[in-house]
């Protein structure tokens, strides 16, 4: 008679205790919804979007997990967050929980806001805020506070998206005052009370508008080997707008059981991408603001408009920038450190020797300088002067194969001369020893594309057997992009009029070091949405529009007047 199995006894992760129930990384769906729902606390609760669908859950139902006050300080912040929007003064017992929104889902009624600030007089802003959403400008004018541009961001937005007279009188009272002050700060859901600063809005704020988005969230159900976070498989439609990339104000990503983009900004940004900025921004989505003045290398611009952390392609714009712009070159080569360690500042630093060199100035590099600040294409999308080339070849034997390639682009026949051979009368043989030690299929990409057959020429000392296995380089060699491929126009270039991505720059490496192309449809972006106009009806079907397109549209316009 064999062994008998012992009896497996029904495990519930709900039955652990909350420490163990925080580090328990099980994705669940229906957890999540129940959660989102306000009807059950998830088992697992080690993953970053079960929180989140917990919090959300905790803001949309009064009443929802409390036993959850005290497990983590983003339980109790919201737990204290939906108390008060309910009219109930919480015990709050340290600053980590004193929640930064009080005002989304609902804000809370005026006597509960005056108590507020009566018991904790530190979230007399927060209270502020919350009038400027309801419009509440009696308590507002109570209160007495700085005229602070997140709360009058607050007012414009449920103005104009709500038609709230009592926030536009909270607005016009703030505008009407010579000095605004930053407080607050939605990045980092801070509350500055002891050094304001002078201030304008500058899209800093996510307004309640903006915090009506939220997206669906997916995961892997019950994988036992997952040990990501989760926030990673959020992902948002890129056609509905948010700003959930960059403000987390209510701390739950705006996660939920399905998704909906926020309204549309109120105003569009692109005038402003060509025409002077007001002191104060009017409500629009400012990145492609960014984008613009980073690719374009407007220093000022740039340092108002910036966000904490870089947004997408912004990266890839502040380099396109760099190679274009010798002052912005300067200016990022004091944002940075000489011996930079993230990839960023690498690259950063790498352009920015790129941009020195083509300037003609090569004492960013040394015989010391570490080989990944050491940039190889030094000849876009400007040429330095030969004696650059000849004295950096010089300086770092390393770069003589960069140098020469340069001198191909440039056509300076003497540089290459001299960097070869030091001589252009330099004997055929000792011609082929020093061809063979730096002649790369790269530089004989160059030279074969070269209209000056001087290049080629010395190349073809090596031999056939050696210019054939040149041949045969150029076609392994990853994206190989000459100079006359570089510099010349792309017609076969998709030209594009994208309604809410104008710097659309196109991913991949190209001759400027592996970086990004260049938006090489950025005119008739500018153009072709001037020519069509911003309120045309195209742009309620579609977000691109095509050249023919384009045409088609302006035909129909003539056809009808």
């Amino acid at each position: 008679m064999g062994r008998r199995k012992p009896r497996q006894q029904n495990f519930h992760l709900e039955d652990l205790p909350w420490e163990k129930r925080l580090k328990v990384t099980l994705y669940n769906k229906d957890d999540c919804n129940g959660a989102i729902r306000g009807q059950k606390i998830p088992g697992g609760l080690g993953l970053k979007v079960h929180r989140f669908a917990v919090i959300r859950g905790i803001r949309h139902h009064d009443g929802f997990a409390h036993e959850l006050r005290g497990v983590a300080p983003e339980f109790t912040r919201a737990l204290n967050a939906r108390a008060i929007m309910s009219g109930v003064i919480p015990e709050i017992n340290d600053s980590s929980e004193i929640p930064y929104c009080i005002w989304y889902p609902e804000p809370p009624p005026q006597e509960t806001l005056r108590n507020l600030v009566k018991r904790y007089p530190n979230m007399i802003y927060h209270a502020a805020r919350a009038c400027a959403v309801a419009g509440y400008y009696d308590l507002y004018s109570e209160l007495q506070v700085l005229p602070e541009v997140h709360v009058a961001a607050e007012a414009r937005d449920a103005h104009l998206a709500r038609g709230n007279k009592g926030s536009e009188a909270i607005y016009e009272q703030i505008m009407s005052k010579h000095l605004k002050f930053e407080i607050m700060n939605d990045y980092d859901r801070s509350v500055n009370l002891e050094n304001p600063r002078p201030a304008h809005l500058n899209g800093d704020t996510a307004v309640f508008s903006d915090l009506t988005a939220h997206m669906l969230h997916a995961g892997v159900d019950n994988s036992p080997k997952l040990h990501v976070d989760l926030v990673d498989y959020i992902e948002w439609d890129p056609d509905e707008y948010n700003t959930y990339n960059h403000f987390n104000i209510t701390e739950d990503l705006g996660v939920d059981d399905h998704s909906c983009g926020a309204p549309e900004p109120l105003a569009s940004f692109w005038p402003l991408l060509y025409s002077p900025l007001p002191a104060d921004l009017p409500p629009v989505n400012k990145d492609n603001l960014i984008l613009s003045a980073a690719y374009t290398g407007d220093v000022d611009r740039y340092v108002r408009l910036r966000r904490p952390q870089m947004i997408e392609q912004e990266f890839h714009a502040i380099i396109l920038g760099i190679y274009h712009h010798p002052l912005w070159a300067r200016w990022w080569s004091t944002q940075v450190p000489e011996v930079p360690e993230s990839r960023e500042e690498v690259s950063i630093r790498r352009a920015v020797n790129v941009r020195r060199i083509i300037s003609d100035d090569i004492t960013c590099i040394t015989p010391d300088s570490p080989e990944s600040l050491v940039p190889r294409t030094i000849w876009w999308p400007s040429v330095a002067s030969p004696v650059t080339y000849v004295r950096l070849a010089r300086k770092r034997p390393d770069m003589i194969g960069s140098c020469l390639r340069a001198c191909i682009v440039a056509n300076y026949e003497g540089a290459w001369d001299e960097i070869l051979f030091g001589s252009s009368d330099t004997p055929n043989d000792l011609k082929i020893t020093r061809l063979s030690k730096v002649i790369r299929s790269h530089i004989y990409a160059e030279a074969k594309d070269s209209p000056n057959p001087h290049y080629m020429n010395d190349i073809m000392l090596l031999g056939t057997a050696s210019v054939e296995e040149l041949e045969s380089g150029v076609y392994y060699l990853h994206d190989m992009r000459t100079a006359r491929w570089t510099y010349s126009p792309r017609s076969s270039a998709e030209r594009l009029v994208i309604k809410d991505e104008p710097f659309a720059l196109a991913s991949g490496e190209s001759a400027t070091d592996g970086l990004s192309r260049e938006p090489s449809n950025l005119g008739f972006t500018i153009f072709g949405m001037d020519a069509i106009g911003l309120d045309d009806k195209i742009w309620d079907q579609r977000s691109q529009v095509e050249v023919q397109e384009m045409y088609d549209i302006l035909d129909a316009r003539d056809l009808s007047t």
